[in-house]
């Protein structure tokens, strides 16, 4: 992909602009194809401006957060938006599944408007639309399914199911910003993944090709975070809570 340093908000190219070909429009993908291979805005952050980027807009609502994030070229994480319900499920001490389903429809498009708006592009400039089709809670899944499905539809782009303990896998492979450069990870990789029903050991031989090394039987950490630091009267979440008791603790904690 092209990345141009410092072009403005209005760029049109001109006849001697080196402009995209058709074959390059094919890698481009449709976004592309349809605004004749430059977009009617560019992706400005800090010190980069991304122009004809493969632009792909990402909802997750597997547990109790909605977020919407927009990635440029696979890697470029342009925008990161979360509504958390921390707040709200604080008082039961754990996620109510039935609660969080109603508050990821109130918060679900909200959040896809902050999202388009914080990474300053159109519905037109995206590629596609992914979305995390499970495992997780059945209510909240379907609610960014179905926001997925329907803007898909509206916007006529192409619809990515996606994995929930896939995506955080290929969460190593992002780039948070236009200052920070990570290497790419190297497989064959063994993989640690702690959300979800069991923390689980994968080997990732290459893309897409997985073995279950190990999991556990019953809890995920962050879970049993969770339950010991509701036993314990610590608040919810329990992982941020235990942490913070321990820091206060001080080195030599009372017996």
């Amino acid at each position: 992909m092209r990345l141009q340093q410092g072009c403005n908000l209005n760029h049109r190219p001109t006849q001697s602009t080196n402009a995209p070909t058709s074959k390059d429009l094919s890698v481009y993908g449709e976004g592309a194809r349809q605004r004749g291979g430059v977009p009617p805005t560019c992706y400005l952050l800090p010190l980069t401006c991304y122009c004809l980027a493969m632009l792909v807009l990402g909802i997750e609502t597997s547990c109790d957060e909605t977020a919407v994030g927009i990635v440029a070229n696979g890697r470029r994480m342009l925008t990161n938006v979360v509504a958390s319900q921390a707040e709200i499920h604080a008082r039961y001490g754990g996620v109510v599944p039935e609660v969080a389903s109603r508050h990821h429809i109130e918060a679900m498009l909200p959040v896809v408007k902050a999202a388009l708006a914080e990474a300053r592009c159109n519905p037109s400039d995206l590629d596609a639309i992914a979305v995390t089709a499970g495992p997780g809670l059945a209510g909240s899944l379907l609610v960014g399914l179905n926001t997925a499905k329907s803007l898909a539809y509206a916007w006529s782009k192409p619809l990515i199911a996606v994995n929930h303990l896939e995506g955080h896998l290929y969460a190593n492979w992002l780039q948070p910003g236009p200052d920070q450069e990570y290497p790419e990870p190297a497989l064959p990789a063994v993989a640690l993944i702690v959300s979800g029903g069991h923390s689980e050991l994968i080997l990732a031989e290459q893309h897409g090709k997985y073995t279950l090394l190990g999991r556990t039987r019953d809890d995920a950490a962050g879970e049993a975070f969770d339950k010991a630091a509701r036993v314990l009267g610590l608040g919810f979440p329990g992982g941020p809570a235990v942490e913070r008791a321990a820091r206060e603790a001080g080195p030599k904690p009372p017996r």
